[in-house]
């Protein structure tokens, strides 16, 4: 799991480092996706491992879909940020919605157990990026709070 979790970092910081050259904006989830999509599959091709590995939209029929799974080994939720006010109705609304994603990813890994996935990750594009020091502050604390319940997030662009 630990390579495929470099892996997913890896094209994540390769997304943010194209994004604030100019040459990407994600406007959508499924622009991340794909773009992650992308990202890893050149990755495992020069491992000399299938791409097949790779799967999005996998499906369980009673729980829904997860964005992005990566080898039976991390399940991975992705989210834009809204473009509401981060400071407080608009982030706790942007919370909750996050919170949603989180009890999805939760459900989806106790549902397919024995799959032995091992990770739940939620990535999170934040549609404003880069992030302010205030937003920042609060996703760290999120991340904190997720880190307790089992779930990873990575978010960004950064600064």
């Amino acid at each position: 799991m630990t390579k495929y979790w470099h892996h997913l970092q890896s094209s994540w910081t390769e997304l943010e480092e194209q994004f604030r050259r100019g040459e990407v904006e994600p406007q959508q989830e499924n622009d991340v996706v794909c773009y992650l999509y992308h990202a890893l599959v050149k990755r495992l091709e020069g491992e000399g491992k299938p791409p097949k590995i790779i799967r999005t939209e996998d499906s369980f029929p009673r729980i829904g879909r997860a964005d992005l799974n990566i080898g039976d080994r991390l399940v991975i939720e992705v989210k834009i940020l809204a473009r509401q006010n981060y400071a407080k109705k608009g982030w706790r609304n942007n919370l909750g919605q996050l919170y949603k994603a989180v009890r999805k990813l939760k459900r989806f890994v106790k549902e397919i157990e024995n799959a032995d996935i091992r990770k739940p990750v939620l990535a999170l594009w934040c549609w404003r990026g880069p992030i302010s020091s205030d937003l920042q502050d609060k996703l760290e604390k999120l991340r904190e709070g997720l880190a307790h319940k089992g779930v990873r997030l990575l978010y960004g662009p950064p600064p």
